[in-house]
C-alpha cells in the first residue's frame, strides 16, 4: 500500500530534522567557542531561531552563567523574562582552586557551573 500525504509528511517531519534544527543544534554543542561572535549578534535573531538555540543548549546542558548572559542580551522579552525567572544565575558548584604550587584535581573548581531551570 501506498502511503497518503499526510502519513508521508508526518514521516518526513519525524525522522529527517531540518537544515536549521541541524545548524542549531551545532551551533549550541560550540556555543563556548562562539561567545564573542553570539554575544554581538544575538540580538540581530529573530525570537524564533533565538528561542530553538536556548533550547538546544538547554537539552545539550550548556547553558552556564556565561551563555545565559549572552541570552540576556537578545532583545527579545519573553526569552529574557523566562531566563530571569527560571534560572539561577548565581548557581555554582565547588569552591574557588587554591592557588598552590602543585595543584591537584581534589582542589580544582569546575571551569563553568551549569544552571538548572529553578
Amino acid at each position: 500500500g501506498s502511503l497518503d500525504e499526510n502519513t508521508r509528511k508526518e514521516y518526513r517531519q519525524e525522522k529527517c530534522p531540518s537544515l536549521q534544527d541541524m545548524v542549531l543544534s551545532l551551533l549550541s554543542e560550540q556555543l563556548d567557542d562562539i561567545q564573542p561572535f553570539l554575544r554581538n549578534t544575538i540580538q540581530y535573531l529573530p525570537e524564533d531561531l533565538t528561542l530553538k538555540l536556548l533550547s538546544f543548549t538547554l537539552a545539550k546542558g550548556k547553558l552556564d552563567n556565561e551563555n545565559a548572559k549572552i541570552f540576556l542580551r537578545c532583545n527579545h522579552e519573553s526569552i529574557i523574562k523566562w531566563i530571569k525567572e527560571k534560572v539561577d544565575m548565581f548557581a555554582y558548584v565547588g569552591l574557588p582552586a587554591k592557588r598552590d604550587r602543585k595543584e591537584t584535581s581534589t582542589n580544582k573548581a569546575p571551569r563553568k557551573s551549569q544552571l538548572v531551570p529553578m
